[in-house]
């Protein structure tokens, strides 16, 4: 079953320029920047390349906070994700960042990754309040790929749904 979904993932990301176009995202808002995800509004969607894709059951909720989206925790587990495709831009945007603008409850933290499991699912890291930044420069797929499927996770001790909040001012690259 794992290999079915990751050759469906495969298919989906060589198959991106017959999606949709990837929603609201502000694109090259300066010569640094590929693109940024404001929040503004927050967009869940069915398909991650239309917005923030959410796996069933429900792991995590989303609501906007002002100029933040608050993530929770929300499953039995001890953790949940979202999903949204978005660009990669090769060596010369090889850098994510996440700005994270509070975390409720410290045993509460967010957590990303690239849902590529040709990759190996790269791990990017938990992420503190504050700028997070990445070097994608150090994956070998960065040059190869046009788009990465970003997943932002909130992971906590279990049986203490829903969590805390994860505030996220944006992500970019």
């Amino acid at each position: 079953m794992m290999r079915i979904v990751s050759a469906l993932m495969s298919l989906m990301l060589v198959m991106g320029g017959l999606a949709p176009a990837l929603a609201d995202l502000e694109r090259t808002p300066d010569a640094n920047i590929l693109w940024v995800e404001d929040f503004e509004p927050f967009e869940s969607a069915a398909d991650s390349r239309a917005g923030w894709f959410g796996f069933e059951p429900v792991e995590v909720s989303a609501e906007q906070a002002g100029s933040v989206v608050r993530f929770r925790e929300v499953s039995e587990y001890a953790g949940g994700s979202i999903q949204r495709i978005l660009p990669l831009g090769g060596a010369e945007f090889r850098y994510l960042q996440v700005r994270v603008a509070a975390v409720e409850q410290p045993e509460h933290y967010l957590k990303a990754w690239l849902r590529l499991a040709e990759e190996g699912n790269p791990q990017l890291g938990r992420l503190e309040p504050g700028i997070t930044t990445v070097d994608l420069g150090r994956f070998a797929f960065v040059g190869a790929l046009e788009e990465m499927p970003l997943n932002l996770a909130v992971i906590g001790p279990d049986g203490r749904a829903p969590s805390g909040g994860v505030d996220v001012d944006w992500p970019r690259s």
